[in-house]
Formats: structure tokens, C-alpha cells, sequence
């Protein structure tokens, strides 16, 4: 009988497994023979999304009390060899990749996907390094294409065509546990049906059509909330606007971990109530909010997002613009709504030029604007050289 081996585990560290404190690891498959395995186990902890994004730190945990030395192929030409109890590695090229592990006796290997869209924690990174580069956030995955109805699939692919860098939508719960995408607690004012997302069922709910912006009947349906992060995965930012609102933080998280896209999410808290219950249940999570609780999010070594909006009564010394500046100094990024939702004298589906310029004045450290008119908006950043 063999001594007792090395247990390897892979682990993506953004993932719903390596990351959160409280998470459970599930029991190994059994081999059907313990005896002669002496309980030699491989776990690989993305199985369920077998997908990381670019740059994203993918880390293979070894329990290796023997000191075993350990071979790991990462798939892409890179090769790590050692007798440690971790081994990370970050993928500069997008594409599916073969990993494998293995140690005197043992070995593994697992497939995983890495997507074309860099990690969030290096983008924001390089953006706060990268003084005047905007982003571009469409809000509600809004065009200037009223036909098409607002948080759809149909949406976001319209909003990653125009050229937003990030997407802003909602979540909510329904009677029988699904999370899907919509603004409103009620289906009334953007379906043809009518009632709360809390008291239907999925099935109800997607039994009805959506309704574009000009009120018309379209033939898409409510989507959930894995739908819509499927056909943003791999080609742009996701801002979960107020998560959890009558979903928890939780079923939310699981979903977005689900799918391998924790470096792809951010989640948009209205307090620091809700920055502290994202990370209690994933560290790794991406947080950001729109008051002063901007604190709350200094406790990590990450950059992130403040919120305002801007209005043209704002001065120097408004509140808004002075803790922008403080937040910066600090380490945190300035986010500014442009939208005819906040204030009514701002065009919904039109960019000023001038209130453009009264926004850049207010908030030189500004490096994302929401706005319901992406391309419009992404039109005059490149002429000003934000882009």
C-alpha cells in the first residue's frame, strides 16, 4: 500500500469556493476503493463555471503535508513545479485551456475557459492609474433605440454594440426563487402583464412580453438574471444596481459566482449596510456606493467606485463634489449619473455638451458616467481624448 498522497485542489480565488469564509467544501467523490486510495481526492472548484476572466489569479491549493513535489501545466506554455501548498497563475490570452496536476501516484486535470474581458480588480486598477479615461455606463442597458426594451437580453447586446463599458441593471426575487432582471418591483410598466416579481412565479412572469420604451408589445420576456449575465459574460462590466433589493445579497452572489464572474460584477449598494453584507458573504466581491459610507469601502486594498449626480445648482463646495475629492485621494474612484431620472432638465436620450463640460469642471477626477445614450456619449469622450 502506497504512503499516504498529496490532496490537490483547484481553486479559482474569486470564486464562490476559494473566497467566501462561511462556504462548506463539498465532500470528494468517492474513488470505490478508500482502501487502496488511501482517500487520495481531486476537487476542482470552478467545475460549475469552468471560467475565469483575463488576468483573473486562478490558484491550484495543495495539501501537501508529505512535501511531495508537485507538476502543474497550466495549458498555456507555462509549467509550475514544487513541493508548496499553492500555486497561482494569471492568463494573458483568452481561450479554453487544459490544466493538469500531478505528483508521485496522482494526477488531474480540468478544463477552463478564460474570457476575453480583463479581470475587474486589474481594470480598475488601471483605470484609476490612468487619470482622465472614462467609462462608459449604460444605464438600464439603454440605447438611444427606444424599440428595444430596457434590461433585456436584446439590451445589452444593443449597449455592448454602442460601445458601453458597463452595464447597469436590477435584480429581484420571485415567488418560487429566481432572480430576474427588471427595474421595477411590478411588471406593470414594462411588460404586458401586471402584478409584483415577488408574488409570481418565474413561469408567470415569463409568460408575458416585455414592452419597449414607446410602450409597444416586443416578443421578448422578463430574463433572468444568469440569461442577462450570459450574454454580457466575457465582453463587459455588470453594475447590479441597489442588489439585493428583494433579493438577498446571497441568492444574488451565487448566481454571479455560479457563472465564474466575480471579476466581472459590480454590486452597486445604496449604504454601507449593504457594502459590509456583500463582502461578508464574498470578499473578493466588487462593492461600491452613492453616499459618504464611501468608507466602508477603504477596508480592503481594492479601488472602487463613489457615486453622485450631477445637477448644474452644484458648486465647488457642494457636499457631493468635496467628498468625490476626498474619496480620491483615498484610493476610490468617481462615478457621476448623467440622467434625465435624477434631474428632468437633463435630455433622457440626448448628450449636452455643456452640461458635459459643467460635469468635467465639478469632477475632474471622474472615470465613469452613466448615461441612457452610451454611443452619444462614447462619440464626444474620444473627441475630448477620454477614451
Amino acid at each position: 500500500m502506497k504512503a499516504k498522497q498529496a490532496i490537490l485542489l483547484f481553486a479559482t480565488v474569486l470564486s464562490m469556493i476559494s473566497c467566501k469564509p462561511d462556504y462548506v467544501k463539498p465532500k470528494p467523490p468517492k474513488s470505490g476503493d478508500d482502501d487502496k486510495k488511501e482517500n487520495v481526492t481531486f476537487a476542482f472548484s470552478a467545475a460549475t463555471s469552468k471560467y475565469a476572466s483575463l488576468k483573473e489569479a486562478v490558484t491550484i491549493s495543495v495539501d501537501n503535508a508529505g512535501k511531495a513535489t508537485v507538476n502543474i501545466d497550466w495549458g498555456d506554455g507555462n509549467k509550475d513545479t514544487g513541493s508548496g501548498s499553492e500555486f497561482t497563475h494569471r492568463y494573458t490570452s483568452a481561450g479554453k485551456y487544459t490544466v493538469k496536476a500531478s505528483f508521485a501516484g496522482g494526477k488531474e486535470e480540468w478544463e477552463i475557459e478564460i474570457g476575453s474581458l480583463l479581470a475587474l480588480d486589474e481594470a480598475v486598477k488601471d483605470l484609476y492609474n490612468t487619470p482622465g479615461k472614462v467609462w462608459v455606463m449604460a444605464h438600464r442597458s439603454h440605447t438611444t433605440d427606444r424599440t428595444i426594451p430596457e434590461n433585456s437580453t436584446a439590451a445589452v447586446r444593443a449597449a455592448i454594440q454602442a460601445g458601453a463599458d458597463v452595464i447597469e441593471t436590477d435584480t429581484h426575487r420571485t415567488k418560487d426563487g429566481k432572480i430576474v432582471i427588471s427595474h421595477d418591483e411590478s411588471i406593470n410598466n414594462h411588460t404586458n402583464g401586471t402584478g409584483k416579481i415577488p408574488n409570481l412565479t418565474l413561469q408567470e412572469i415569463q409568460r408575458y412580453k416585455l414592452t419597449d420604451r414607446n410602450g409597444s408589445e416586443t416578443q421578448y420576456a422578463m430574463p433572468t438574471l444568469e440569461e442577462f449575465l450570459m450574454e454580457a459574460r466575457g465582453k463587459v462590466y455588470v453594475n447590479l444596481d441597489y442588489s439585493p433589493r428583494t433579493a438577498s445579497t446571497k441568492e444574488v452572489l451565487k448566481v454571479v459566482e455560479s457563472l465564474g464572474m466575480v471579476q466581472q460584477v459590480f454590486m452597486f449598494c445604496k449604504d454601507a449596510s449593504f457594502v459590509k453584507d456583500v463582502f461578508k458573504n464574498n470578499p473578493e466581491a466588487n462593492a461600491y456606493v452613492a453616499s459618504e459610507d464611501y468608507a466602508s469601502l477603504l477596508e480592503g486594498s481594492k479601488h472602487y467606485f463613489l457615486q453622485v449626480g450631477w445637477n448644474s445648482s452644484q458648486t465647488q463646495k457642494s457636499e457631493c463634489v468635496v467628498r468625490c475629492r476626498t474619496a480620491y485621494g483615498k484610493g476610490v474612484l468617481c462615478s457621476v449619473n448623467l440622467l434625465h431620472v435624477n434631474h428632468d432638465y437633463i435630455p433622457e436620450y440626448k448628450i449636452d455638451d455643456s452640461q458635459l463640460t459643467s460635469l468635467f469642471d465639478l469632477y475632474p477626477e471622474c472615470q465613469m458616467i452613466q448615461t441612457d445614450c452610451p454611443a452619444e456619449l462614447n462619440s464626444i469622450l474620444k473627441k475630448q481624448g477620454k477614451k
